[in-house]
């Protein structure tokens, strides 16, 4: 037996080969890949049109079109995120001109994508059931979870889970048996990307290497093979890396990309929460899990504390030596991804993103042992039976009767730079530039005018962190950047603005 076989350890019991066989099938595959895109684009559609989610999707936007003008990201455009997902709305800009509607249909297609890669994922690594639960979780979580504004933004953290799910796919969905070198280098590649889509991604790669010390562990590879492969995960990670840094540093952004993606984020963003105040930070994930889905809570928390009890036994028996580096891959994944949610310190909804493809896969691995024992000879009391099938009903109504509450979400309530925007508009031309002194980027989005500095927000220049140090008697002098106010004397005063906002 080997990874494609039930969650849990249950070599006693008949094995159900049937659906097995059908998921074996491409066609199979193809025909879940279009129901989940049928599925979630359903779920998604209302939340297309809306004129702004949250203010993430307008620092994208501005960005995005700045770069489709020739700009350079940290020369020319100035965030404090890794850069994969601006060049990313960039081109879809380019495609679609400039449309945040059809850029949040590239992100329903991402979650697609790393829903169908984390059921093939979980199918080799558990089998079937828990195959097409995962994904349906997954689904569910991804689009009825988290507050609507984080829910169906354009955020950089889609591209955390699409990345650190393919690189899960690449790493556990081959053939039985440890990962090899192509594979590796595949995986590494994948999280390298999702690095450069949001550093606290870098956690993540800590799932491959533990699931390697596992192999060895259980003498599926010998200290040299593991270290090859780590060797080759590596590669992948900077080779990655430095296909998007190496232009950036090339043009001449190296020292602020490493400034405003890493050091700021270390020293100042970061650092305005103590290591409790980020613990505690994560609790408020659980309660909307607890609050929408509780019964996934329950499973979850089951399957969790099953996976850890797998992880520390000391003689497994061969089917669960057989899955247990995937396994441990699925629990590291799931502490690092949370962790890097924390990291943040802030609870916002949407450094939640990453943790929803490994908590959906824990989620759906105990109802899959359940259906297994209702439908298979295993002798059960009636009142046992029962009590099963009317658990699965409960988990079958949370994947797909719950998520429906997705399409009744109301829109933003009216931007107020709105007027202000569509009055620039009617009085500037497009070659104009303006400057927006404050927090409020949408007004370059609506306005349809590019930003006479390279900042597009000005919270480097007061020292005010948005949501963070808002009090009037805070003194934010602290969190000032030195020369900034300088650097953007200079660009306005090298390209000078049409209007001062």
């Amino acid at each position: 037996m080997g990874r494609g076989t039930a969650a849990f350890d249950s070599a006693s019991l008949p094995t159900v080969k049937f659906p097995s066989e059908i998921l074996n099938q491409r066609r199979s595959w193809v025909i879940l890949g279009i129901a989940l895109l049928a599925w979630i684009l359903w779920l998604r559609g209302p939340s297309f049109e809306a004129k702004m989610w949250n203010v993430d999707e307008t620092i994208h936007a501005t960005i995005a079109e700045v770069l489709l003008d020739g700009g350079v990201l940290y020369r020319d455009a100035i965030d404090q995120r890794t850069p994969l997902s601006y060049y990313a709305v960039a081109a879809a800009f380019g495609l679609t001109g400039s449309s945040l509607p059809a850029t949040r249909v590239f992100i329903a297609l991402l979650i697609v994508g790393a829903a169908l890669m984390l059921s093939r994922t979980a199918f080799r690594v558990n089998g079937p059931i828990t195959s097409i639960g995962s994904a349906l979780v997954f689904a569910a979580f991804a689009n009825h979870l988290l507050t609507p504004e984080d829910t169906f933004a354009v955020h950089t953290e889609w591209f955390v889970v699409f990345f650190t799910t393919a690189g899960a796919f690449c790493f556990l969905a081959g053939p039985s048996g440890p990962p090899g070198l192509r594979r590796c280098l595949a995986a590494g590649g994948m999280l390298g990307l999702a690095f450069m889509s949001k550093q606290s991604a870098l956690l993540d790669f800590a799932a491959p290497l533990a699931a390697l010390i596992t192999m060895i562990v259980d003498r599926e590879l010998t200290w040299t093979q593991s270290l090859q492969r780590g060797g080759v995960l590596l590669g992948g990670f900077f080779a990655a890396s430095l296909l998007w840094c190496g232009p950036l540093i090339l043009a001449g952004a190296g020292p602020d990309l490493l400034y405003y993606a890493w050091t700021y984020n270390v020293d100042i963003y970061g650092a305005e929460f103590t290591f409790s105040e980020k613990v505690w930070s994560g609790l408020p994930f659980f309660g909307k899990i607890a609050a929408i889905y509780p019964v996934l809570l329950v499973t979850g928390l089951v399957s969790g504390a099953w996976l850890l009890a797998r992880a520390l036994q000391f003689n497994p028996r061969e089917v669960a030596r057989q899955r247990r580096s995937g396994e441990v891959y699925l629990l590291t994944w799931c502490i690092t991804s949370l962790g890097a949610a924390m990291a943040g310190g802030r609870g916002f909804d949407h450094y939640f993103i990453p943790c929803l493809a490994p908590f959906a896969w824990v989620a759906a691995m105990g109802p899959a042992v359940w259906f297994r024992q209702t439908v298979e000879k295993v002798t059960l009391t009636r009142f046992v039976r029962g009590l099963l099938l009317l658990f699965i009903g409960a988990v079958l109504y949370s994947v797909t009767l719950a998520p429906l509450e997705a399409r009744k979400a109301a829109h933003p309530s009216p931007d107020p730079a709105s007027w202000v925007s569509a009055w620039i508009q009617e009085q500037s031309t497009p070659e104009d530039r303006i400057f927006v002194w404050g927090f409020n980027p949408d007004i370059y989005y609506y306005a349809d005018r590019r930003p006479a500095s390279r900042f597009v927000y000005c919270t480097f220049q007061t020292g005010l962190i948005p949501w963070t140090n808002v009090a009037p008697e805070i003194d934010t002098d602290y969190a000032r950047i030195d020369g900034s106010m300088d650097t953007l004397l200079q660009d306005l005063e090298s390209r000078p603005p049409r209007y001062i906002i």
